[in-house]
């Protein structure tokens, strides 16, 4: 396992793609970018669901501010105009020209990604799959005796991950640690 913040260190499965499988990059990179994009809405979505049944100011700073990220994220993935301007300063500005070659590449793979039944049906199915992780939390705490109730736990556990993303921290080390305290 690579321990990147934001799990950044996923993205070596496009290169792993690449190089056993002649797939480019930047048509795969995509596929790991949604993925995340994807588990970052699940974990919005099920904290807000534990704020109704157990209120916590600190969960909802910062659900309140992952929400307004991921609308603006994926503002940039529907609107043509921000992704053009984007892939335009990509390509006037050499630094970046070089570093990110094949950006029109990832933007198509981008949109194809991004198609409302897509996104609809892997977000219910993450949503599901964040869930049961939360559940089996739920279960690890009750293993040590420790009955925070279902609501809580995941609550903490999430917040603290979001927390963690947002200070860039490896897998949020010492985040996840001083939340759970």
């Amino acid at each position: 396992m690579i321990i990147t913040p934001i799990e950044f260190g996923q993205m070596i499965k496009s290169h792993f793609l690449e190089q056993n499988y002649g797939y480019p990059i930047s048509k795969s990179l995509p596929l790991v970018f949604v993925e995340r994009l994807l588990d970052f809405f699940a974990i919005i979505i099920l904290i807000w669901i534990t704020l109704f049944f157990h209120p916590l100011s600190e969960s909802f700073i910062i659900v309140i501010i992952s929400s307004g990220l991921i609308f603006i994220l994926l503002l940039i993935i529907k609107n043509n105009v921000i992704r053009n301007k984007i892939q335009s300063i990509i390509s006037k500005n050499s630094f970046l020209s070089k570093k990110f070659p094949h950006v029109h590449e990832f933007d198509e793979s981008l949109i194809k990604i991004s198609n409302f039944k897509i996104l609809f049906k892997t977000s219910l199915l993450t949503l599901l799959a964040t869930f049961l992780e939360g559940f089996i939390l739920y279960l690890g705490f009750l293993a040590f005796h420790v009955d925070l109730g279902y609501f809580e736990s995941i609550q903490l556990f999430y917040t603290s991950i979001l927390l963690g993303i947002f200070l860039f921290l490896p897998g949020g080390i010492g985040v996840t640690e001083e939340v759970l305290l």
